[in-house]
């Protein structure tokens, strides 16, 4: 990925899992990966790996109809970011409807928390990270939005 000393972003990083809660690890093992891959700190990786878990169960807890959950995760020069999204087949509420204890405890290890819609109108719960040294913009295509 780009830190490593390759010219620009990679491509984004994709998981799509069954709604399950006991695939979770899954993503937390991908988000770990990704930023060591980053350079972050081992607190800033257990930071991510607990947003990615809250993001997840919330989404799965709170949503009708989840038949699946996607992860992207998605890293430039200097942030990364990770979009979560699921197929709430039985409408899928309104962006940043997370419990008020997910969103606090995803708020206050990641440095910024957002909801929105994707182009299909699922809504999407976006993690970013800023990596140590940049100014922290996320990933050209990442619309950071208005939480």
């Amino acid at each position: 990925m780009a830190p490593t000393g390759d010219a620009g972003p990679e491509q984004p990083i994709v998981l799509r899992l069954p709604a399950d809660e006991s695939l979770i690890h899954i993503a937390r093992l991908t988000a770990s990966g990704v930023a060591a891959r980053a350079g972050l700190t081992i607190d800033r990786l257990e930071d991510l790996k607990l947003a990615v878990s809250e993001a997840l169960i919330d989404r799965l807890e709170t949503r009708a109809g989840v038949r699946w959950v996607q992860v992207a995760f998605s890293l430039s020069d200097a942030a990364l970011v990770v979009e979560v999204v699921g197929d709430e087949s039985e409408g899928g509420g309104d962006p940043g409807d997370e419990s008020s204890y997910a969103l606090a405890l995803m708020e206050s290890v990641v440095d910024e928390v957002h909801g929105d819609h994707d182009e299909e109108g699922r809504s999407v719960t976006r993690l970013i990270i800023r990596l140590p040294g940049t100014g922290g913009q996320p990933p050209a295509g990442v619309d950071a939005g208005a939480r």
